[in-house]
């Protein structure tokens, strides 16, 4: 099962404590109803006490943040696209920073 499945599943669970809980029901039986800890339910309610409908939207699944700023990005692209070598690249991006994981003699360290 991938990611968003896995988080499509939450949110299901996560909308209907907060269903159960407008209609009424208390956290007691919400955690019977639904599996769930009743720190988690209460996690739940006091969140979406504080953000409303938009707790109950499905969060973007987020990655790395970008390393070139969108004009480095498109003059990247135009440069692959006319077909530029690596040097000409490392104009554009700059250095290539240093691996963690590369021992002095440049080659990979098994962890």
């Amino acid at each position: 099962m991938h990611k968003g499945a896995k988080l499509d599943d939450y949110m299901v669970f996560r909308r209907r404590a907060i269903e159960l809980y407008q209609q009424g029901e208390k956290q007691k039986f919400i955690v019977k109803a639904l599996g769930v800890s009743q720190p988690t339910v209460s996690r739940w309610i006091s969140e979406f006490k504080t953000k409303g409908e938009a707790f109950l939207e499905r969060p973007k699944i987020g990655g790395s943040k970008r390393k070139l700023t969108p004009d480095q990005l498109e003059e990247l692209t135009n440069m692959l696209d006319e077909g530029a070598g690596t040097m000409d690249l490392k104009a554009i991006c700059g250095p290539v920073p240093e691996s963690k994981n590369l021992s002095p003699q440049g080659e990979a360290r098994h962890r």
